[in-house]
This record gives structure tokens, sequence and C-alpha cells, in this order.
């Protein structure tokens, strides 16, 4: 059977750190609630708790990772019977980043003045996505929040790991590219100079390919400012032009279209749209809300559009 290491509270507030036998955590999590205890961190293995990204220690900003955690470790203490305004006091005072910390405090303070969950985190939009304040009011009318909490958690989880895998899947392809203009370059640069003046000591006449490689060599080397410029310069033009809604609006359209990738970005945007709408309908947000937000998941304007 598996050992867990934890990182609990008590009814005082107090933290609680140990090691327990269980097949899954939910096991572990209701064995804890059963000794009086909330947990607020569970790692599986000989890790210590307090090691887990779970408390963010060393990061200044929010990251995709410490919503699914303050999300994940909020669902566990509501289900633990723990009230909202406690469950954040607990999670503001065990987290180890002060960017977090700093937020936390603040809803603390919010929700014990009487504001609702949702109103809180829908104030701080920079942090919480349109579809997690939506499904948390959703959760608070109908009574099922740290329900909603874990789904919540679920999906953002899985949505960066599957990013992460698309990413994952494209930097081996950028890195050939990149490696082999650098190849260029260098063959211009410093492999061709040195081949024209073997044959220039030989008085041989250079071949026709040799020359126009020559050619491009001294091209290269007389106006590469000019040339660095021409290959950065649109980059910038087009950053610039995505800025406006109907520049955007063209390039998603653009980019669906793409051959080879094409098809593989069509079903990236297909999955994130169907994916968010059931989540957010499952939790109970209303169709037309649901379907509001879920065009807008999938990161193409003219797919929202289109939804819309």
């Amino acid at each position: 059977m598996p050992e867990y290491a934890y990182i609990a509270v008590n009814e005082t507030g107090r933290e609680v750190r140990g090691r327990i036998e269980a097949g899954r955590p939910e096991e572990v999590r209701e064995k804890l609630r059963r000794s009086g205890l909330y947990p607020v961190n569970i790692v599986e293995g000989k890790a210590d708790a307090a090691a887990s990204p779970g408390l963010f220690a060393g990061r200044r900003h929010w990251k995709r990772a410490d919503l699914v955690q303050v999300t994940m470790q909020l669902s566990h203490l509501l289900e633990a019977g723990m009230p909202v305004d406690k469950a954040l006091e607990v999670l503001a005072r065990h987290n180890r980043k002060p960017a977090v910390r700093t937020v936390l405090r603040q809803m603390l303070e919010e929700v014990r003045a009487g504001q609702g969950l949702a109103d809180v985190i829908a104030k701080r939009q920079e942090l919480f996505p349109r579809l997690y304040i939506h499904m948390v009011r959703a959760g608070e009318i109908g009574g099922r929040l740290e329900e909603i909490l874990a789904n919540l958690a679920r999906y953002l989880e899985s949505e960066a790991r599957r990013w992460s895998q698309v990413r994952s899947m494209l930097i081996y392809p950028v890195f050939v590219m990149a490696m082999a203009v650098l190849a260029m370059v260098i063959v211009l640069t410093v492999i061709m100079p040195q081949i024209e003046q073997v044959f220039a000591d030989f008085e041989q006449a250079l071949p026709v390919p040799t020359l126009v490689l020559v050619g491009m060599s001294r091209r290269l080397a007389r106006h590469w400012p000019l040339l660095l410029a021409g290959a950065v310069l649109p980059v910038f033009a087009l950053r610039l032009a995505l800025r406006r809604p109907a520049w955007r609006l063209r390039w998603d359209q653009a980019k669906l279209r793409l051959p080879l990738i094409g098809d593989i970005m069509q079903k990236l945007v297909a999955a994130r749209v169907t994916r968010t709408l059931g989540v957010m309908l499952q939790g109970g947000v209303p169709m037309l809300d649901a379907l509001t937000i879920a065009a807008g998941a999938g990161g193409n304007t003219w797919v929202a559009n289109c939804v819309e």
C-alpha cells in the first residue's frame, strides 16, 4: 500500500504534518477528517509535502500551477466542512509565496466583510478566468462549491498538461530549424571565405554553384544589419497588426487553413471549446453564459465569432 505525506491543520488552525498509508489520496483525506484534521496538501511517496509545488515556494507571480493548487486545496478544506473564510485563512497562513499569500489575505478580508466568493474573485479577473468566476457563482447558488472547485482544479490541470505537451511537440522542429539557419550562417560567413581563398591561391576558376555561395557570403557579410532587420521587423509588424480586432480575426482564420498544422489547430481549438462547455454545464452554468465563455476558451477569435 502506498505511503502519503500530508500537511493538515486542526480546528485551531495549527499545522500538523505526517505520513499515512492508504490506497488513494481520497482515503487519506477521509482518514484525516475522521481524526479532526483538515488536509491542505497530500503527496504520494517519500517526498516531503512541504516540498510540493502546492506551497509555491520561490515564485513571485501567479501561474497556472498556483491557481490549480489553490483551487484543489480550497476544495479539500471545504469538503472537510471548513467554512470559506476559515479555509482562506488556512491557505494564506501556510502559503510561502508572497504574491499568492497577499491575494488570499485580501480575499479573506472581503469574504469576512460579507461578500460572496464569486464576487471576490470577480474583482481579480487578471488572476481568475471568466470560466472560474461563473462556475464558482453557480456552485455557491447550488450549494456545490467544493465539488465545483474540485472539477475546476482537474480541468485547469488537464488543460495545462495538454498545452505543455503541444509546446513540447513544437520545440523539436523549432530547434531543428534554428540549427539549420545557424549552420547556413556559419557556412556562408566562415567556410566560404576560406574556400574562396584556397581557389584564389591556386588561381583556379570557381564552379558556378560555389560562385553563387560566395556571392551570398559577401552579401551577408556586407548587409547583415539590413538582413537582420528584414527578418525581425515583420515579426514586430505582425504583432502590432494583431492588436487590431480585424487583423486578429483574419489571422486566426488563416491559421486554421494552414497546410499540415491547420487541421491540428482546428482539433485543438474544438477540443478546448467542447471541454470548457462540458465542464461549465456540469457545474450548473446557464447554457448561454457557458457558450459565450466556451467560445473564448478556444483561443481563436474566428471560432469564437462562429460560436457566438
